[in-house]
């Protein structure tokens, strides 16, 4: 029983704030022990090691003044403390992640961010025609450390028509960016407050919660903080991410100075002048199961005390690319730089079914 409670006292000091700083994940680049306490799967039975892919009609172009987009969606592949960015070859090192999509690197924490494409079994739509790998910090409710249900992820692969604009008045497109690009989109260290215009329009993007109650009805939107929310109900969690990029680094000490955000202009600064088709933001729900709601849920990255609804500051999506070069160029091409909106689609007349 005393192995049992000392096991609970590391994973989740949370419950004797007051004896150590380090409340809901692991010290950085600490091995620690895989000891499973969660309620929550560490792996999903979905996935697909095959293209799953149909065909259909081409989606028609938008007007010229319009952006292009292609939003993905992505089920849940899994809970673990592994990060091949952050703690490469550190196997549960990090705090707990929710993770969508490639579903090795979940288990493997020294596999290789650019060869995603071997051995791959994907729960993204369309299986192994998109191998990228998408983590975030899980939801823990610190009253009992248990690790909140999660639901599917929807990335926005989008470019904005004045980005497009400035594009072509360059003689540019956006391109499909190299396999094994990668970054974190917010900053897993931050624990001071952020409004949410710093969180959608800075240089560095944070992430913003909603709620919807067990009706449906939003009742709070795009707020700095994980907000009261009513059991049955859930949370919306958005994030954008970068799309300017060097030329030159799949990766950068930070995990982000390779990338940078557009300009108040939305142009590309000149010392990362390359446009690529990375997501540019990010959206999914968590589920509030519990007759307290959301009172004590904080993110499982968050490193500060609790005080109210203040959890959240710390929100950040890790992001790996995976896709299937031929996939991602047409989608790029027809979708985004040929100025269409569609959905799981390649715009081509190729359209990308969900894994089983």
């Amino acid at each position: 029983m005393m192995k049992k409670l000392f096991v609970l006292f590391l994973l989740y000091p949370a419950l004797s704030l007051a004896i150590n700083t380090q409340y809901y994940g692991y010290p950085a680049g600490t091995e620690q022990p895989n000891v499973d306490i969660y309620s929550y799967p560490s792996s999903f039975p979905f996935g697909s090691s095959e293209e799953i892919i149909s065909y259909g009609n081409p989606i028609p172009a938008l007007s010229s003044n319009r952006g292009g987009l292609a939003r993905f969606f992505m089920k849940p592949s899994g809970v673990s403390q592994n990060d091949v960015i952050v703690n490469p070859n550190c196997k549960n090192c990090t705090h707990t992640h929710w993770f969508w999509g490639n579903k090795e690197v979940i288990t493997n924490a020294r596999k290789d961010p650019t060869k995603l494409l071997e051995n791959c079994v994907s729960t993204n739509v369309g299986g192994s025609a998109n191998c990228s790998a998408y983590w975030a910090p899980s939801m823990i409710d610190i009253s009992d450390g248990s690790v909140q249900p999660y639901g599917d992820l929807t990335a926005y692969y989008k470019v904005a028509p004045k980005t497009l604009d400035w594009a072509e008045a360059n003689g540019r497109q956006v391109e499909a960016p190299p396999l094994g690009l990668r970054f974190v989109a917010g900053q897993a260290s931050n624990s001071s407050p952020y409004t949410t215009n710093q969180a959608l329009n800075g240089t560095i993007p944070r992430m913003v919660f909603g709620c919807n109650d067990a009706n449906g009805v939003n009742i709070a939107s795009q707020l700095p903080y994980i907000p009261a929310c009513p059991q049955g109900g859930q949370i919306n969690i958005f994030i954008k991410s970068p799309h300017c990029w060097d030329g030159v680094n799949l990766d950068s000490a930070d995990h982000f100075n390779h990338m940078a955000m557009t300009l108040s202009d939305d142009s590309c600064p000149s010392t990362h002048p390359i446009l690529v088709s990375t997501p540019e933001s990010y959206g999914f729900k968590v589920q509030v199961t519990k007759p307290e709601g959301t009172l004590n849920w904080m993110l499982a990255s968050d490193n500060y005390v609790k005080a109210g609804y203040n959890g959240g500051r710390s929100g950040h999506i890790d992001w790996v690319n995976g896709w299937k070069p031929e996939i991602h160029q047409a989608f790029t091409d027809h979708c985004i730089n040929g100025r269409r909106d569609s959905s799981n689609a390649l715009c081509d007349g190729r359209r990308l079914n969900s894994a089983p």
